[in-house]
């Protein structure tokens, strides 16, 4: 391992640190990037690891939680004490990380920041006095959307912590970049296992299932919202409900959001060829199985709104990765990464579009698989930790 150290700091949960506090933790995809990204320059012989400032529910089961190291593949993973109370759990990040970059981080470390918090402000400035420049880590750009107090607190804190760290970003898109006039930059969509581990018989055997009238399954997971296409994703469905015919469809939902939405149209679809299956709460490895099992996802960012515009949609990462054939809206870098060889793009996002898209797959079914194949070897390329690693390594003068 290198002797420079690169602390990736980051307001993360994990299912292992979950499991630990015996609390069930929203584990977002942040969590996910953190956590490969560390992997990827781990692999490249760069000692990093995540400090993190974990987030509780107000009704969690205790009101303080101690600090906590953990390891999670061979990654030291650092859990600063926290608190179900908001404000308690953000002042003591506050001192504890300010005291870790007044302590313990060396004038030859590292220091990352994944995204802008207020948490680690004066942790940032305490760093620049004593002469350490950190690399700012840019996954969600403020929105002019932004509602609340303390969100438009926070798009002040964002240019704080642009104008106080290295001029150099890692940013998750080139559209990010382009959009902030950023002239050097290391794009980090996510970083996935560069063996090829997709098990091409299985899949092969799941797409040949829907020869014999098995239903073809759609995922839909990720935060579920009108800008991720929730409204969009129900109307789709109720246009199938007309058109579907001999065919059977499963929809399954495992994000967070549209109870209210996906309760109504459980309904609606009870007697007809689509059901809806809700699974939320999932562990990771019961969420990864989930969606294996599905022959397609959907990630459904609508264009030109404030969340397709400031960052990159992480679950086609995700989806890519494990060979499930990506239906996607074209926003941020999408087009940059694919194209109809290997994913189906939505250049049109209406339901009737969408839906006659769905039905192509019924009738191209052997196409359909050699394009989700053809989609995990983009992702097999692209986001391969061991390429990803090597080059951000590089770009933060980590070798």
């Amino acid at each position: 391992m290198s002797k420079i150290r690169v602390f990736y700091c980051g307001c993360v949960n994990s299912s292992e640190y979950a499991k630990h506090v015996s609390e069930p933790l929203f584990v977002a995809a942040a969590s996910n990037k953190m956590h490969s990204i560390v992997k990827a320059l781990r692999i490249n012989k760069v000692n990093a690891g995540i400090f993190s400032s974990p987030v509780f529910p107000s009704d969690s089961k205790k009101w303080l939680y101690q600090k906590k190291i953990q390891k999670k593949n061979s990654q030291p993973v650092v859990y600063m004490a926290s608190s179900s109370n908001k404000y308690i759990r953000l002042f003591m990040a506050m001192v504890a990380f300010s005291w870790m970059c007044f302590r313990h981080v060396r004038a030859t470390d590292i220091v990352i920041f994944y995204n802008h918090s207020f948490e680690f402000l004066f942790g940032l400035i305490i760093l620049r006095l004593r002469g350490v420049l950190p690399f700012l880590d840019i996954e969600d750009v403020p929105r002019d959307d932004a509602k609340g107090y303390y969100e438009k607190i926070l798009n002040h804190i964002f240019f704080l912590f642009y104008k106080l760290t290295d001029s150099r970003k890692i940013v998750v898109s080139n559209q990010i970049a382009s959009n902030l006039g950023i002239k050097d930059y290391f794009v980090a969509y996510g970083a996935v296992e560069g063996s090829c581990k997709l098990p091409y018989r299985s899949n092969k055997i799941k797409w040949d299932s829907l020869e014999k009238n098995s239903p073809l399954r759609i995922h839909y997971g990720g935060t579920i919202c009108e800008d991720t296409g929730l409204f969009l994703v129900c109307d789709v469905i109720r246009y199938m409900l007309g058109v579907l015919n001999d065919y059977n469809m499963q929809i399954v939902i495992t994000g967070i959001g549209g109870e209210k939405e996906f309760t109504e149209l459980q309904s609606e679809c009870k007697y007809s060829n689509i059901e809806i299956i809700v699974k939320r709460d999932l562990s990771r490895e019961d969420y990864i199985d989930t969606l294996d099992s599905c022959h397609a996802s959907l990630a459904m960012k609508l264009k030109g709104r404030s969340m397709s515009d400031t960052t990159f949609p992480s679950k086609v990462v995700e989806i890519t990765s494990h060979g499930v054939l990506l239906i996607s809206t074209v926003v941020s870098d999408i087009q940059l990464l694919f194209d109809d060889s290997n994913s189906l793009l939505l250049h049109v996002a209406t339901p009737e579009c969408i839906g006659d898209k769905i039905l192509s797959i019924f009738k191209h079914k052997d196409n359909m698989y050699n394009i989700s194949i053809n989609g995990y070897k983009v992702a097999n390329k692209t986001f391969n930790e061991r390429i990803v690693g090597k080059k951000l390594a590089k770009f933060l003068d980590a070798c």
